[in-house]
């Protein structure tokens, strides 16, 4: 299984409900990403929250 990232978007993002099975990365978004109910190995940067 892979990653996710999420960078450098505007306007907003949602993630919600992914089974990721490496790291869920997000940094640089504006507004931060929002959602939830995501499982990954490792959360990062704006996502640790999701």
């Amino acid at each position: 299984m892979g990653s996710v990232q999420a960078e450098k978007n505007t306007g907003g993002i949602e993630i919600t409900g992914n089974v990721i099975g490496n790291g869920l990365q997000c940094q640089a978004d504006l507004p931060a990403p929002v959602g939830g109910g995501n499982a990954a190995e490792q959360e990062q940067g704006q996502c640790v929250a999701l």
